[in-house]
């Protein structure tokens, strides 16, 4: 599989229809919350949803980076594309502005501050060519207003990637695509897992056996799995959660709580989420003992592994493989064609994934003088440090199991 370019993309040749769309850019949150039902209604309707763009994401996490943005300058800056009158598109984006050795910059990117969430679209709506069109016309004809806009994580998937950069140059504006640091690892679903894992070499399947037989020697029948499909109605879960993730460690040392970290943000967002039938849970426990969890989000046919934690005085019960073999049987159960570890390449991951989705990060600049400097720098810092080699993807079976 070929990866992103760090150089200027060549473009396809094709033909992109004129645009029929308006753009308006709303602010303020009383603006916001008029769109909230125009908003969940694309996300919705969208032919492939993204959690990541729905409304409650975009203003839980827009609110807690606010709340600590040391300019004071942090703005909702969402453009709305509408068809006489109708709104028929949504670019979730902010605005901020930092002070470069004296020179104001002005940038336009997503609410994600260090990528605390794995796939952005520039836009929710069912009509890309055009919209994004439209879009870019707009930037190109208020290119006074901004100097750079940077859209990192941008999901590759539909061709989403080249007809944004086909469209903003098309508009004379400047664009340059590179690829995402990671890739994200993911899976088929193909059938249950004990179907599923007869595909698999021998060495893996006797791996994985024997940790059944060891959970059963160990714990009997004490050990149960439960999967709740209304998470916000399971008194204290989330409490249990943050707790259970703050004793998580990676390489021997305590790993920085996200949970925890973010208590206030996934507060808020989790009866809204879950209402909604965004989000699950997946729970490993010995008798009433939280062993492990794995917040999964649901987005369709797609079942995303968003956030896993164990119970690291039980790690001898293996509990990352039996939460991936108990979700792979609910999404086979429910109807979803695929598991997405999101991004990350850790070894786990790898042992279990047959191929992985790519992503890019987007910058767009203008042809004002400060612009094209700022881009410039930042172009260069980008590519002096994009020089990490990829894992081969012929040795995915060669990693150790989780």
């Amino acid at each position: 599989m070929a990866s992103g370019s760090p150089h200027l993309q060549r473009l396809e040749i094709k033909t992109m229809p004129q645009s029929r769309y308006t753009v308006e850019k709303i602010s303020s949150e009383q603006e916001l919350l008029l769109l909230r039902e125009d908003w969940n209604r694309l996300s919705k309707a969208a032919d492939q949803p993204n959690v990541f763009t729905t409304f409650d994401w975009y203003e839980a996490w827009f609110k807690c980076f606010a709340k600590t943005d040391r300019t004071g300058l942090l703005q909702r800056c969402v453009f709305v594309l509408k068809d006489n009158g109708a709104v028929c598109g949504i670019a979730p984006l902010t605005f901020s502005e930092v002070s470069k050795f004296g020179v104001r910059l002005r940038r336009l990117r997503f609410a994600c501050r260090n990528h605390e969430w794995d796939y952005n679209d520039l836009l929710v709506g069912a009509d890309l060519d055009c919209q994004a069109l439209a879009l870019a016309n707009y930037l190109n004809q208020n290119k006074g207003d901004w100097d750079l806009v940077d859209l990192v994580d941008v999901r590759a998937a539909g061709g989403a990637v080249s007809t944004i950069q086909f469209a903003m140059k098309r508009e004379g504006l400047r664009c340059l695509v590179l690829p995402a640091d990671e890739r994200c690892p993911y899976f088929p679903i193909e059938g249950t897992w004990e179907q599923m894992i007869h595909q698999r070499s021998r060495s893996t399947r006797r791996s994985f056996r024997n940790r059944q037989l060891r959970q059963a020697k160990t714990v009997g029948n004490r050990l149960r799995v439960r999967i709740l499909d209304a998470p916000h109605k399971e008194p204290e879960l989330l409490t249990r959660m943050i707790a259970l993730e703050a004793q998580k460690r990676s390489r021997g040392m305590l790993s920085a709580p996200f949970l925890g970290k973010y208590a206030q943000v996934f507060e808020s967002l989790w009866s809204a989420l879950s209402a909604k039938g965004w989000l699950c849970v997946t729970l490993l426990e010995l008798d009433d003992r939280m062993v492990a969890f794995q917040l999964l989000f649901r987005c369709r046919k797609k079942l995303w592994g968003y956030l896993t934690a164990y119970d690291h005085e039980l790690a001898y019960l293996s509990p990352g493989s039996t939460l991936i073999s108990e979700a792979t049987d609910y999404g086979f159960a429910h109807g979803f064609d695929e598991f997405d570890f999101l991004s990350g390449e850790e070894g786990y991951k790898l042992h279990w994934a047959t191929d992985f989705h790519l992503r890019s990060r987007i910058l767009i600049w203008n042809d004002r003088m400060k612009s094209k400097a700022y881009s410039a720098l930042l172009i260069r810092h980008l590519q002096s440090n994009n020089s990490r080699s990829r894992k081969a993807e012929s040795a995915i079976f060669e990693r150790q199991a989780y």
